[in-house]
């Protein structure tokens, strides 16, 4: 499992500790984002111009609301990896413990130039593996 931290802002929430649905999405992203960096793979997928990983799927559900300037944790686990695809699970933590929210995000390996999906890179498959939950 990969880990981040994040600080929960006044313009990330409503009145009543609603995360955003577009903050929420943001949360899991970056968490994705630092996730690769982490991997230290050959291809910086984010600048890449060969290779590019879109989002084709995507859902949330939140669960509890977070207080304002807690620090959240949110846990990322592989819970698909295929030849060209892979699936990330997001668990989002209050700084209690507690899980206010839960997402996915599907993904696919996709050559920039033609637009058609590719195998994944054996660096990128091999790191995403390390966080595969069995």
């Amino acid at each position: 499992m990969f880990s981040v931290k994040k600080k929960i802002y006044f313009d990330q929430v409503d009145p009543g500790g609603i995360i955003y649905f577009v903050e929420l999405f943001k949360l899991l992203h970056q968490a994705y984002e630092e996730l690769l960096e982490s991997l230290n793979t050959a291809e910086n997928y984010f600048a890449s111009e060969k290779y590019i990983l879109p989002i084709i799927h995507s859902e949330a559900d939140y669960i509890s609301p977070v207080k304002l300037h807690d620090e959240i944790q949110i846990n990322v686990t592989v819970t698909q990896l295929r030849e060209s695809s892979f699936e990330l699970s997001y668990n989002i933590l209050s700084s209690e413990g507690n899980e206010v929210a839960k997402g996915k995000t599907v993904h696919v390996a996709v050559d920039r130039a033609e637009f058609k999906k590719v195998k994944l890179q054996k660096d990128l498959y091999d790191g995403l593996r390390k966080y595969l939950k069995y």
